[in-house]
């Protein structure tokens, strides 16, 4: 037992010491508000501090979720990559005739606006607005539709295009204005 203590008492300085040269973890919490770069390395962007990121595993997209009211969808935002020649649409163009088409199942109530002129990551992009709704599920209460609103941004680039999206139930859209504005001005396409 003494030879332990010795042992301890002795190994005590060395340790503090090693572990005052390693960098210390942060938080996860503090650690959100940092640039995310996808493994394709087709962009990065800014998650907004507190809000976790998720990336999928084919390293063309990355969507990260804010922080959620109990009776309400949690904001979300992402951002997308389409290579040229996806299964899924053509280019840019194609991918906002497609989300301005009439519904084969129109949502009473959805609105979608018009195409309109923007900027992403510094250069000319189109964007609309869709004013819709989502089931929300709370726990130990009944399903309800809760009004939503979102926006696209949609970039066209030589071998692709980017579609950023950012969501969040309408009463608390206001709220997330500074994280959406993060999240499209920490937007870093490359191409």
């Amino acid at each position: 037992m003494r030879a332990l203590l010795a042992f301890l008492l002795l190994a005590a300085p060395a340790v503090q010491a090693a572990s005052a040269k390693r960098p210390v973890k942060a938080r996860p919490e503090a650690a959100m508000s940092r640039v995310e770069e996808v493994s394709g390395g087709r962009f990065k962007a800014a998650a907004p501090k507190g809000w976790r990121v998720t990336k999928d595993r084919e390293g063309t997209g990355l969507q990260v979720t804010g922080p959620a009211a109990p009776d309400a969808p949690a904001p979300t935002a992402s951002a997308v990559y389409y290579a040229k020649g996806n299964p899924h649409f053509k280019d840019a163009a194609d991918f906002l005739a497609r989300q301005t088409a009439p519904s084969p199942v129109p949502i009473q109530g959805e609105k979608t606006g018009p195409v309109e002129e923007a900027k992403l990551s510094g250069r000319p992009a189109k964007s609309l607005r869709r004013d819709t709704f989502a089931v929300h599920r709370a726990p130990a209460a009944e399903p309800r539709e809760v009004a939503v609103r979102e926006e696209l941004t949609v970039l066209q680039g030589k071998e692709g295009f980017w579609v950023v999206t950012v969501s969040a139930p309408a009463a608390a859209w206001a709220k997330q204005a500074a994280a959406f504005a993060a999240f499209r001005d920490g937007f870093k396409a490359n191409d």
